[in-house]
């Protein structure tokens, strides 16, 4: 708040939410009362990403979703063989030190403002919480690959990992 205030420096407006008690990834949202728009950005704060905000929106509004995700891929090395087992616990196959790719939620969400109703208010909830929700009420939920860069500052080690990272993008 002491650097941006309320934003006209920058151009922006910029309203404050302030927690009395930790209250989760999306809690803070039931705080807010007078969201304008019919669709909401929530991003985690200790991201460093170029994630294309207009290619998420695009995507909300032309598959009809209720959410969408951006993504990350997570890679796991497994260092030993992963055993293929039949039902009697007899192996039938394996693969030695596989890598399995997968698609993580990487903190950067759109969703209908609609869903704001559905948190629960000044109590602790996560967005994955909300995720569940929409899931369980069988709604469409979408994920869009960042094909940019983006890197998780959330920690002093991984901050540090991240500067040295961004000193060679304009290289």
């Amino acid at each position: 708040k002491d650097y941006f205030g309320d934003g006209s420096s920058k151009g922006i407006e910029i309203k404050y939410v302030w927690e009395e008690k930790p209250l989760g990834t999306a809690g803070s949202m039931s705080l807010i009362n007078d969201f304008i728009k019919e669709n909401i950005l929530l991003i985690n704060s200790d991201l460093f990403t170029n994630v294309n905000l207009d290619r998420m929106y695009k995507s909300l509004i032309s598959q009809k979703a209720d959410m969408v995700i951006a993504s990350t891929k997570y890679k796991v090395d497994v260092p030993y063989a992963v055993f293929k087992n039949a039902d009697d616990n007899r192996i039938i196959g394996f693969n030695e030190k596989p890598s399995y790719t997968f698609h993580s939620n990487a903190g950067i969400y759109i969703f209908k403002k609609q869903w704001i109703s559905k948190i629960p208010i000044d109590s602790f909830f996560d967005i994955t919480d909300l995720m569940q929700l929409i899931i369980n009420k069988k709604k469409k939920i979408i994920q869009v690959p960042i094909l940019g860069y983006w890197i998780d500052i959330g920690s002093p080690n991984d901050y540090k990992n991240a500067l040295e990272t961004i000193k060679h993008f304009n290289e």
